[in-house]
């Protein structure tokens, strides 16, 4: 595991919403490990605030986010979202972001971190 990075286009805003859009991510499969997310860092859009969604552990909600900037260079003391320790990624079960809200179409960047327990 480790350090993910990928930028996600969002097609069409009115079908994103409920959607996870890590399906098919490597990353983001199901893997026969456990796993944690350390950290995580949306940016992306054309205004702060355009982009949210929940992150989940499988069916398990463990936080949100939101994009913190419009651009792609992030700076890890700013703007990583450090994600509850206490939870983990079971095997067999999918690391998700679930859109809740988004804007524009502009395309998202996403950073974190996956680390194995």
């Amino acid at each position: 595991m480790g350090l993910f990075r990928e930028t996600i286009a969002v097609t069409s805003a009115n079908n994103a919403v409920g959607k996870n859009i890590l399906e098919g991510y490597d990353f983001a499969k199901a893997s026969t490990k456990a796993r944690r997310l350390k950290w995580i860092i949306v940016g992306g859009c054309n205004a702060i605030d355009e982009f949210s969604a929940d992150v989940l552990y499988g069916n398990f909600k463990v936080g949100e986010v939101r994009n913190t900037k419009t651009g792609t260079t992030f700076k890890m003391n700013e703007d990583a979202r450090p994600i509850e320790d206490i939870y983990y990624i079971s095997p067999g079960q999918e690391l998700k972001l679930i859109v809740k809200s988004v804007y524009t179409t502009n395309p998202l960047c996403i950073e974190g971190f996956l680390a194995t327990v």
